[in-house]
């Protein structure tokens, strides 16, 4: 019996002692969050200098528990919070749920872009649907073409002009992994074959590019914000998606 107590005692003071160090590797924000509701424009320049929604961030509730990333965003998709970044030690990033009490166009802006962030999420872990693609050279793209290669899928079209500015910045990074054999870097867009031909003639771009149906793009990719870029795993599997250049070089770095 006063052995069974013993234990009980010391699992206790375990769990008391992780709860602890948990507690000390994040503490505050890093911002008054009742001035920042009180004004959108300041509360946006926040949001984009210090909030990655797509990042593998710990999300923290109201009451101060951590919970997944998935439950996170489900809970700002109700409009009713903001994340705000917290102090925390060198390496994680912890976002927190604050209550918004402002009504102001805050409200509207972080439910859109939580419902996208979620969207992006259900991506990761499943397959790209019907992968079979032969590209501009001829060159087919299928699951056993691409088996233990990680590819770097681009979803795009000639007039999306984001997706025509970044093409120099992509470009780079084709150059900066060109040593890497098992890493591949494939675009696909819903234009003609001959208008991505005479684009390409005129606008170097250095991925591999196919054409697909805008059908494909939209309704078996589930693609509606362009650029999107899918990174697929050496097992097919889908590791990550992204719409924007910077997010796809660092997540390209921490994952190689």
């Amino acid at each position: 019996m006063k052995l069974l107590r013993n234990i009980t005692i010391i699992a206790i003071i375990i769990l008391i002692s992780s709860c602890q160090k948990k507690q000390q590797e994040y503490a505050n924000p890093n911002v008054d969050t009742d001035k920042l509701q009180k004004n959108s424009l300041s509360w946006w320049t926040y949001h984009n200098d210090f909030i990655d929604l797509n990042s593998e961030f710990i999300g923290i509730n109201t009451n101060n528990e951590e919970i997944d990333k998935k439950s996170f965003l489900e809970r700002l998709t109700s409009g009713l919070y903001i994340p705000v970044k917290l102090n925390s030690i060198p390496g994680k990033e912890y976002y927190k749920l604050i209550p918004l009490t402002e009504k102001n166009s805050i409200a509207i802006t972080i439910k859109r872009e939580s419902k996208h962030q979620l969207k992006l999420l259900s991506f990761e872990g499943n397959k790209i649907p019907d992968l079979s693609y032969t590209d501009l050279t001829g060159k087919k793209w299928n699951s056993q073409t691409t088996k233990n290669k990680i590819i770097v899928l681009k979803c795009w079209f000639i007039r999306c002009q984001p997706c025509v500015a970044e093409i120099p910045k992509l470009n780079k990074l084709v150059h900066e992994y060109a040593n890497r054999k098992d890493i591949e870097f494939l675009s696909i867009a819903f234009d003609p074959e001959q208008d991505l031909i005479e684009f390409l003639e005129k606008e170097q771009f250095d991925y591999a590019t196919a054409s697909v149906s805008k059908d494909y793009m939209l309704k078996t990719l589930n693609v509606n914000t362009f650029p999107t870029h899918f990174i697929i795993g050496k097992d097919g599997k889908i590791l990550k998606v992204i719409n924007d250049h910077k997010e796809l070089k660092h997540y390209l770095k921490e994952l190689i």
